[in-house]
């Protein structure tokens, strides 16, 4: 393995609600894969009804070791119920 891939990945976290995955499973599966996200952590938030991701995927930016993982919002189209484009978007902090 590549010293360089130990020190920087493209890691990012980012949520879907509930309803999305019940309602919607068949598009968040082509979402995830569109993404060519690998998730590495998944947690359900009770509170808001969300699932939240950690995942590893090209869309992210680079960060080093130890760097605190981004926030994304996951923007998305569809046509006929297949995902088109995808794109992530970078919350502030």
């Amino acid at each position: 393995m590549s010293e360089k891939l130990l020190h920087v990945i493209r890691a990012g976290c980012f949520t879907i609600s509930e309803a999305e995955i019940h309602n919607k499973s068949e598009t968040v599966a082509d979402l995830m894969a569109k993404m060519r996200v690998v998730i590495v952590r998944a947690e359900h938030l009770f509170a808001t009804r969300e699932i939240e991701y950690i995942g590893i995927s090209p869309l992210f930016r680079p960060i080093g070791l130890g760097e605190k993982v981004p926030v994304y919002r996951i923007f998305f189209e569809s046509s006929n119920g297949e995902v088109v484009a995808v794109k992530a978007e970078e919350q502030e902090k």
